[in-house]
């Protein structure tokens, strides 16, 4: 994986040609997810520090991803979130399925992200990245001030149109809710897709 200017700490380019390793190495579908993928779509103002790489797989792909690292010397963990971490030296990488409760939504990623699209990395280390919809909308889960400034610098780099239809893909995934917590972080930056909240 190409390295990207402005990070101060840690380097994700060892994380994620192991994660990718290990992932064809089970024949897991998947994509670059989390904050590095973030990263392939905002300018490097905009990065945001992290300290592992994050893939999104299925659903149902735990034991496999499990059984081929331990077949490459790494030991795994479950993820509260759903899915399979890895932790060894400087090697940090999460394999997230986010099941039960947005399962679809990684299924969804990893499907699209594979059709085409953006891809990071080289030779053996070359991975399909989420999609720009679907990481604005995995970013808008968690709630917390680093992803929603992640949500905030993915909106800047789009458009009305493509505002509009990462708003369809929120409300199949998160509903309601999510749309006004979308809306509502669009406004804050004067984004073109969002309708103005009068008398606000």
């Amino acid at each position: 994986m190409k390295s990207l200017n402005g990070y101060p700490r840690f380097d994700p380019n060892p994380s994620a040609e192991v994660g990718v390793r290990i992932l064809r190495a089970a024949g897991v579908p998947f994509a670059l997810a989390g904050r590095v993928a973030v990263w392939t779509y905002v300018p490097p103002e905009g990065h945001v520090f992290t300290k592992d790489v994050d893939f999104a797989v299925p659903y149902g792909y735990a034991e496999a991803i499990e059984d081929a690292a331990r077949e490459a010397g790494y030991e795994t963990s479950r993820l509260s979130i759903g899915g399979v971490g890895l932790r060894k030296g400087d090697i940090a990488v999460d394999f997230v399925d986010r099941h039960p409760h947005a399962s679809a939504l990684f299924a969804d990623a990893v499907a699209a992200a594979r059709t085409g699209g953006r891809r990071a990395g080289d030779g053996e280390a070359e991975a399909p990245v989420v999609p720009r919809r679907h990481l604005l909308v995995m970013k808008l889960i968690p709630r917390e001030p680093d992803d929603e400034r992640d949500v905030v610098e993915l909106l800047k780099t789009m458009g009305a149109d493509e505002y509009r239809e990462a708003r369809g893909l929120v409300e199949k995934h998160l509903g309601f809710l999510g749309v006004e917590h979308l809306d509502a972080l669009a406004r804050r930056i004067g984004h073109a897709g969002v309708e103005p909240r009068y008398g606000k």
